[in-house]
């Protein structure tokens, strides 16, 4: 069986997309013939204090050359370079979204972020991203080789057919985190264009 580490920031039990697919990695690695252990970070990243870095350069550093480094691109796109040359072990990535294309943050700390990415992803055996569109990016402005890239997109489980709440308004469930990259503010706006249409919106993620 193969050993691994998962590196993964902050609490895994953070009610996110992303959050949750790195649980389920946890999950079912067992069945791909993984053994797979999960090695928490510090939750500053992608902006770890510098005391930060140094506790995860030597979490990462003391992991034997024989194990896999399975990491979540939260941390690793953040990364010094020095960081990223001293770990034995050899590195995958996993990227949900690069961190330069987050919403909401300033042109010169997107410019950072894209640096900083760009480089760490020189250093990786391979990257494994959750959509066509990230491995389209990651190609084509992080020069990260195709054959390096393998998607894996999140899956549901399979549930009955919901059967509605009997309301005669229909009701919108809106689901993923509280962040300007949701686009929240376009989808209210164009529910307001419905004028006298009966309608409620749920939305449900985190903050």
């Amino acid at each position: 069986m193969t050993r691994a580490v998962f590196a993964i920031p902050g609490d895994l039990a953070t009610p996110t997309g992303g959050y949750r697919y790195d649980r389920e990695v946890l999950a079912r690695a067992g069945a791909a013939g993984v053994d797979l252990v999960h090695l928490a970070l510090p939750g500053t990243y992608p902006s770890p204090s510098a005391d930060d870095l140094l506790r995860t350069a030597g979490a990462l550093v003391s992991l034997p050359a024989g194990d896999v480094l399975l990491i979540d691109g939260l941390a690793y796109g953040a990364l010094p370079e020095s960081i990223c040359l001293s770990i034995k072990s050899p590195i995958v990535a996993l990227v949900h979204h690069p961190l330069a294309l987050e919403s909401g943050i300033a042109p010169e700390a997107a410019e950072r972020l894209r640096t900083s990415e760009r480089t760490a992803l020189s250093h990786v055996r391979a990257v494994v991203v959750t959509s066509r569109s990230t491995a389209r990016i990651l190609a084509e402005d992080y020069d990260v080789a195709p054959d390096r890239i393998t998607v894996a997109e999140p899956g549901t489980d399979p549930v009955p057919r919901a059967r509605g709440s009997g309301e005669p308004a229909p009701v919108i469930l809106a689901v993923g985190a509280l962040s300007p990259r949701k686009g929240y503010d376009v989808l209210i706006e164009a529910l307001a264009r419905l004028g006298g249409e009966a309608w409620r919106l749920v939305i449900a993620g985190a903050r």
